[in-house]
């Protein structure tokens, strides 16, 4: 189960990250490779607790389970020769904060290593990714597989850190190299209450940050990690974002919807619902979320809630974009929409269900305009080519 430098940048990375299934629900249309270390829980925990997630789970089917019973960084991580000099240069902290930093940890001197191999199946979009939970350190692990910043993962998550998500925090300190390699995307998020580090209030980890400081991604709807790391987390919700670098921005801004995800009745906008006003007729209809804020009058008569007639992912079960779609044609016939209104859309799904949302949309009779305000919106359904 060694993880290759090729294994770790096509990977999403989590620091920290304990129980949680998040990613492999959301992310599946950039990454097959799904990393996880943590530290302090203990194996029978972790095997029960993702045994469960994944027999509960509605969307996933785990092909393959392999286990690790002595996990050590050396003979599993793909290392430079110098790795012992890159663990010991630590121009990112300062003495006191290093000092303190790996007191953190002491605890967990003692404890086995162990890592724990999925494969899995996601049956809603048809894809298999591989899962790995390895007891490490997280920020060593990724100073580790980097090789000193010669690599990155695809996409890098901090949800279930806090210490390395603050403006002035160790993260941002790394990548302020900028001869390190960068994480394509960065998830940050954080527990809607307050933190307390060293007798210091914790930033809001969603600030900008160094070159990360372009939100490209809304996380939709809660991303719920189970209890990590006892007593210190609060609650097991967090309020996530993506990130990417000034850079990354301009790239993503010249991308388009590819061809085969192009039809006469399907349009999809870069911009928000709302913007042009003009688009919407008396007749037509809007589908948005509870939460949704949009520039129109909410008492806007074809208004329609996602939440009113179906659900998007709920813990462990949730209804593929599909069986959205299908109730949303139900309701739309039992209103007696005339098949030449257009119904304009900020979906409801995952992240990673783009391809089934256009296919669901194909099913309906009417027009659709689906509004995707920011960037990394259904990243698997662009090109990078500028539109004519």
């Amino acid at each position: 189960m060694r993880i290759t430098s090729d294994l770790f940048e096509k990977s999403f990375f989590s620091i920290g990250g304990g129980y949680d299934i998040q990613p492999i629900i959301r992310f599946s249309h950039i990454c097959d490779v799904f990393i996880n270390v943590n530290l302090f829980i203990e194996q029978k925990k972790v095997m029960d607790w993702y045994d469960k997630a994944f027999q509960y789970c509605n969307d996933i089917v785990v092909q393959e389970k392999y286990v690790v019973e002595q996990f050590d960084e050396t003979e599993y991580f793909e290392l430079h020769q110098d790795y012992q000099s890159h663990l010991s240069n630590t121009y990112f902290f300062t003495q006191e904060d290093y000092s303190r930093y790996k007191n953190n940890f002491s605890n967990a001197l003692g404890l086995k290593q162990y890592a724990i191999v999925y494969k899995l199946f996601r049956k809603s979009v048809g894809r298999t990714v591989t899962f790995y939970f390895c007891t490490a350190e997280g920020l060593a692990s990724y100073i580790l597989l980097s090789q000193n910043g010669k690599y990155a993962p695809t996409v890098l998550c901090t949800v279930q850190t806090g210490v390395l998500e603050r403006p002035d925090g160790i993260i941002n300190a790394i990548f302020q190299n900028i001869n390190m390699k960068h994480p394509k995307l960065w998830i940050r998020g954080f527990e809607p209450s307050y933190h307390w580090l060293y007798g210091k209030v914790h930033n809001n980890a969603l600030d900008s940050i160094c070159f990360f400081d372009k939100k490209v991604m809304d996380i939709n709807l809660k991303w719920t990690c189970g209890w990590s790391y006892p007593p210190f987390q609060k609650k097991i919700d967090r309020y996530c974002k993506g990130y990417v670098s000034e850079a990354t921005v301009n790239e993503l801004a010249s991308y388009a919807i590819k061809e085969e995800f192009t039809s006469p009745k399907t349009q999809f906008l870069f911009e928000p619902l709302g913007e042009n006003p003009e688009l919407i007729r008396d007749n037509h209809y809007i589908v948005v979320s509870k939460k949704t804020k949009i520039n129109l009058d909410n008492n806007y008569r074809n208004l329609l809630y996602w939440e009113n007639f179906t659900r998007g992912y709920h813990w462990f079960q949730m209804n593929s974009v599909r069986e959205q779609v299908r109730k949303l044609a139900m309701v739309l016939d039992e209103l007696k929409a005339d098949h030449s209104a257009t119904i304009h859309l900020i979906p409801f799904c995952l992240e990673d269900e783009g391809e089934s949302y256009f296919r669901a949309l194909q099913e309906l009779p009417y027009k659709t305009i689906t509004y995707l305000p920011n960037l990394w919106d259904f990243i698997d359904l662009k090109n990078p080519t500028i539109n004519a």
